[in-house]
């Protein structure tokens, strides 16, 4: 969208920059895909959208199921790679570049056949996370299979197993992953088995509510502080013992927990104003401020400020170790959680738990669940429900 006399602008800033009448041209990151696709249904908006063919994309699946076209897609065209239009990487900067440059120049000499292929494993690569997920639900389809007498790499598998994750009331995202990973080991269904996959795609929708992660106890807070006060000089413990109690107290998300900044914490008497600045249904980032007591002469606080005193200057409050200036990420914050769980001598807790635990420690105190779910982010009754 131009802006005149502006270096760039924030597309998501204003709602109303979606609602022109005028054919907009949206070419994002991938990383910004699935949030340019929902503010332009929502906004009811007509545009071009541009996007590299990425099966495995969380967007791909909305845009091209299997056997339709979406109502909202009124045309789309297919550039081969290699044209005017999209011109694949040459992988010639940086490290990896030069390693990637060095090792085709070796590959051409001893086996010029085999660079081809050596070029097109590394253009259909994907991240190590995505690999991991697809190995985790092929791991778990393959031992399902095998125990009732059935070929796991049978397209017929994926549908029974599919069936069975349903059973257990999982989650669309669940069988897309599924039927990725499958895709990406196996040869691809046939046409019939996808258009019932597609099906049971659809049928998904939640009737009842359904939690995988049980709440925990305020005392699994205060285990994890209390260690974390004992061994000031562990670093690791206190980072991830400060992170457990804020997303308990406060309702985080992990991912809002990890995104915070300390110009986001404002201190008043005995309360901490937190700023969530984006939160997971806040498409607009519109942002929402949350608040918890904290007294003065609590255990949290001086482990708050022992804390501030030793971690790497960074503006995240919880930076990356090697990277400060990035902020912690998921993976390492649920590891760290499992180790702390360990010393603390506490059962083993995932990140997803705190939330569901701090807000079960309001309710039982008496506050209404309404006032939970707004404190909480919560969109619906029913997203609390669990």
């Amino acid at each position: 969208v131009p802006s005149r006399g502006a270096l760039s602008i924030d597309a998501f800033s204003d709602p109303r920059l979606w609602r022109s009448h005028s054919l907009l041209w949206c070419v994002p990151p991938p990383s910004l895909l699935c949030q340019t696709l929902a503010w332009m249904r929502r906004a009811r908006a007509r545009g071009v959208l541009g996007l590299p063919y990425w099966t495995s994309h969380p967007v791909f699946p909305t845009l091209f199921p299997p056997n339709h076209t979406p109502s909202f897609v009124k045309d789309f065209i297919m550039y081969p790679e290699g044209n005017s239009i999209l011109i694949p990487s040459t992988l010639q900067q940086g490290k990896k570049g030069t390693l990637v440059r060095d090792l085709s120049s070796t590959v051409s000499r001893v086996e010029p056949t085999l660079l081809p292929i050596l070029l097109h494993s590394i253009s259909g690569a994907k991240a190590a996370s995505t690999i991991r997920a697809y190995k985790g639900s092929m791991a778990n389809l393959r031992d399902y299979a095998m125990e009732r007498g059935l070929d796991p790499s049978c397209p017929t598998s994926l549908v029974i197993y599919s069936l069975k994750k349903i059973q257990e009331g999982r989650a669309l995202s669940t069988l897309k992953i599924l039927s990725a990973a499958f895709s990406h080991y196996s040869d691809l269904p046939s046409p019939i088995l996808a258009h019932i996959l597609s099906h049971l795609h659809d049928s998904t929708r939640r009737k009842f509510s359904v939690s995988h992660h049980p709440s925990i106890p305020r005392s699994n807070i205060d285990s994890f502080v209390q260690y974390a006060s004992l061994h000031p000089c562990d670093l690791l413990s206190t980072r991830t013992a400060l992170g457990a109690s804020l997303s308990f107290s406060a309702l985080l998300r992990v991912s809002e927990l990890l995104s915070l900044r300390w110009a986001d914490l404002q201190w008043s008497s005995d309360f901490l104003k937190i700023s969530v600045r984006r939160a997971k249904n806040d498409q607009f980032a519109e942002g929402r401020d949350t608040f918890i007591s904290i007294e003065k002469d609590s255990l949290t606080l001086s482990l708050f400020h022992s804390y501030r005193e030793r971690v790497v200057p960074s503006p995240w409050l919880f930076p990356s170790h090697s990277h400060p200036d990035r902020p912690l990420t998921s993976d390492t914050f649920r590891k760290d959680l499992t180790l702390l769980c360990s010393l603390a001598g506490v059962a083993r807790i995932t990140p997803h738990q705190l939330r569901a635990g701090g807000a079960m420690e309001s309710i039982s105190h008496g506050v209404p669940i309404e006032a939970v779910q707004r404190r909480g982010r919560w969109n619906s009754i029913g997203g609390i429900a669990p």
